[in-house]
């Protein structure tokens, strides 16, 4: 049987890279890093408007105004294996140079866990700078959830009231959170290692209007859960801590669907299993 790992899951044309890997499929466009995947489609749903993992290096107010990593200037994008990688450097007004790993996360015979990791390095040639990096990802919801504890299968639900964002700190829990889709049987997990978690801010607004509740539901069931749809967006620092010049720091976080039944013994187990694996090589 074929190594499913050697299967080829980027296709890059020199400006867009699209990832196809287990039900997932999704865009990257490394000149427009606040973007993060979209086009994004899981098991023939199509998440119109959504947003995963978008980066932004946020400057330090200390050295005055600096360019938005959003639009980074791109040196140079290529695929290696599981790898999309893409390197940023850093020029006048920016405040660190940076490198981005997408690792595709590739289902096995145990598990139809798939998404991607990424894998985020910051280096500064400035004597003494803080940048702040941040991941945003928004999408359509009917329900958001945190996992209690690392050592936990439970996850507790997160109450939103529209235009009021909640933030959850490292000190009351793993930074895991699992979002349920509207219209498709699969629900978004989205985590970061917890020795780069520094912190998440959940807001609720009203959803696209494109978005719908699955068609298979009763009419009563479908307008409910049709009311109960937000655009739910999440915002995660990482690393915000001094940057000397010279060093590189490293920041790790995954996004990943996994099937709606028992999706919170899933994202825990995987959790589990991320943060025990030894630290990705990169170069």
């Amino acid at each position: 049987m074929p190594d499913i790992r050697q299967q080829v899951v980027w296709r890059f044309d020199g400006r867009v890279a699209a990832l196809r890997v287990g039900v997932l499929s999704a865009t990257i466009d490394p000149a427009r890093l606040g973007a993060g995947l979209h086009d994004v489609r899981v098991d023939q749903c199509d998440l119109v408007g959504v947003s995963l993992l978008g980066a932004r290096l946020a400057p330090d107010s200390a050295k005055g105004p600096v360019s938005d990593s959003s639009r980074a200037t791109l040196r140079e994008s290529y695929v290696r294996g599981l790898d999309f990688i893409a390197t940023y450097p850093q020029t006048p007004g920016s405040i660190a140079a940076e490198q981005m790993y997408w690792r595709a996360i590739v289902p096995d015979g145990e598990s139809p866990v798939c998404g991607v990791e990424v894998i985020a390095s910051l280096q500064t040639d400035l004597l003494d700078s803080h940048p702040s990096f941040h991941s945003t990802s928004a999408i359509d919801a009917i329900a958001v959830c945190r996992l209690d504890a690392p050592e936990s299968d439970r996850f507790s639900p997160i109450a939103l009231s529209n235009n009021l964002p909640v933030t959850c700190a490292p000190e009351t829990g793993p930074g895991v959170f699992l979002v349920r889709l509207a219209e498709c049987d699969y629900s978004y997990v989205e985590m970061i290692h917890p020795g780069d978690f520094r912190g998440t801010t959940i807001s609720a607004t009203a959803a696209t209007a494109a978005a719908s509740p699955r068609t298979n539901e009763p009419p009563q069931s479908r307008a409910k859960a049709e009311s109960a749809i937000r655009r739910i967006a999440l915002t995660s620092t990482l690393f915000p801590e001094r940057l000397e010049k010279g060093v590189i720091r490293r920041g790790r976080l995954a996004g990943i669907f996994v099937p709606r039944e028992r999706d919170e013994q899933a994202a825990a187990h995987f959790y589990r299993q991320w943060i025990a694996s030894p630290p990705p090589l990169t170069a």
